[in-house]
């Protein structure tokens, strides 16, 4: 059986119930998106920047 995923609508509608006008819950959908989208960035670039520090450590560790 295949899983349903929610989708930015439907998390808009789930949220936001009293609100009927589908130009509003587009535009709530929309601000979910950019919102998982930044923490995507976010997590991304954190997840380099420990890459780095682990590397940097490794390399000193092997210049000792």
């Amino acid at each position: 059986m295949v899983e349903k995923r929610e989708t930015y609508m439907d998390k808009a509608r789930r949220i936001y119930p009293e609100v009927f006008e589908d130009d509003k819950l587009e535009y709530l959908a929309r601000l979910y998106a950019r919102i998982d989208w930044l923490q995507t960035e976010l997590d991304y670039r954190l997840l380099q920047e420990d890459i780095q520090e682990v590397r940097e450590k490794n390399e000193n560790l092997s210049d000792d």
